[in-house]
């Protein structure tokens, strides 16, 4: 994928990339293969509606599956279902990813803050977000 958007862009031209570490499942904070609440809302007209999720997690791997439920609150057993097979990468590893896919990184940093280095940043320290800023070379 990198290297086709490599192709799309002039030498110079631009690419700014935000990827995220699932942290709070690796470490633990959500139970795997548990349903847990995960996002609520409201619609316009009033009516309650909810997200359930579950996981599994492949830590060598790196690789997350997650289950979704969406569905009215005041009727749970009628649900649509979404899933996600997602593989994450460190920082070392996307920043290898792009230069290797012909891109120069400009940038990378944590948690949407320019001022916080992703070469620098501690697992313990940040949200599990990754921003690049890359140009192609």
């Amino acid at each position: 994928v990198l290297r086709h958007w490599h192709s799309l862009l002039e030498k110079g031209g631009g690419l700014y990339l935000t990827i995220f570490i699932p942290f709070a499942e690796l470490e633990g904070e959500l139970k795997e293969g548990e349903w847990y609440p995960d996002h609520e809302g409201k619609l316009e007209d009033g009516r309650e509606i909810r997200l359930d999720t579950r996981h599994r997690i492949d830590p060598a791997a790196q690789v997350l599956e997650r289950e979704h439920r969406y569905f009215f609150a005041t009727n749970p057993g009628n649900f649509h279902e979404s899933r996600q097979r997602l593989r994450w990468f460190t920082h070392e590893q996307m920043q290898r990813l792009l230069e290797d896919a012909g891109f120069e990184v400009r940038e990378a940093f944590v948690d949407f803050d320019p001022d916080s280095p992703a070469a620098s940043a501690r697992p313990q320290d940040f949200d599990g977000i990754l921003t690049y800023q890359a140009v192609a070379r």
